[in-house]
C-alpha cells in the first residue's frame, strides 16, 4: 500500500525526509507499505525553499508557502488527497524554556490546523511531534485536550500512541526530547 503524505509546518522537511527515505516495509500479512510525498506546507519562505530544493524536487510533491491554518481552511482540497499526515506543530507555548502558555498562547492553538487536516482529509494515519514540555503545559490539561481532539478527529476517530523519546538513547549526539504521537484510523487494520 502506498501512503500519500502531506505535512503541515514542514519547515525544511525533517519529518518528510525521514518518510521519503524510509525503505518499504513488509507487513506480517505480506503487504508492502511505502510512502510518497504529496505536499509540504510552511509559511516561512526560507524553510519552504529548502523543502522544495531538498525534498519536493528530489522525491516529488509540492512545496506550498502558506500559513497552515489558512491552507486547511481554504486550499487543502486544491491539492491531491493524502492518506497520511505529518505535523510538528509550533512548540513555543509548550517549551519548558518559554512562557508555557499552552493552548492559550499565540502558538499553542496551532495544533488545531493538524486536527482540521485530519477532519478534512481523514487520512489512514498521522504522526505529530512536539517538545517534552507539552506534557506539563497547563498542568497536563493542554496535552490531554490535544490528544482528545486528535483521537476524535476525522470520520472514524484515531487510536493513538503517544510516547516521549529521548534522542540521545538512540545514538543521536544531542539531548533532544520529543513527544511523538501516532494515530491510526479506527476503521483501518494496519499492521506494521
Amino acid at each position: 500500500m502506498l501512503f500519500k503524505l502531506g505535512e503541515l509546518f514542514c519547515g525544511p522537511g525533517g519529518l518528510a525526509l525521514g518518510a521519503a527515505t524510509a525503505s518499504p516495509v513488509l507487513s506480517s500479512e505480506g503487504e508492502v507499505y511505502s510512502i510518497r510525498l504529496v505536499w509540504g506546507v510552511d509559511k516561512d519562505p526560507y524553510a519552504i525553499e529548502t523543502y522544495k530544493r531538498n525534498l519536493a524536487d528530489k522525491y516529488g510533491g509540492t512545496a506550498v508557502r502558506q500559513d497552515a491554518e489558512e491552507f486547511c481552511r481554504k486550499e487543502i482540497f486544491s491539492y491531491p488527497r493524502i492518506t497520511a499526515l505529518a505535523f510538528g506543530f509550533p512548540c513555543n507555548d509548550f517549551s519548558l524554556v518559554g512562557k508555557r502558555k499552552g493552548v492559550n498562547g499565540q502558538y499553542g492553538r496551532l495544533y488545531r490546523a493538524g486536527v482540521e487536516a485530519l477532519n478534512q482529509m481523514n487520512p489512514f494515519w498521522f504522526i505529530a511531534e512536539n517538545v517534552s514540555g507539552i506534557h506539563a503545559a497547563d498542568e497536563g490539561k493542554a496535552f490531554d485536550l490535544i490528544l482528545k481532539e486528535m483521537r476524535s478527529a476525522g470520520k472514524h476517530g484515531y487510536n493513538l500512541t503517544a510516547r516521549l523519546y529521548r534522542f540521545e538513547e538512540y545514538g543521536i549526539p544531542q539531548y533532544r526530547h520529543r513527544f511523538i504521537v501516532v494515530g491510526i484510523r479506527k476503521d483501518k487494520r494496519l499492521h506494521f
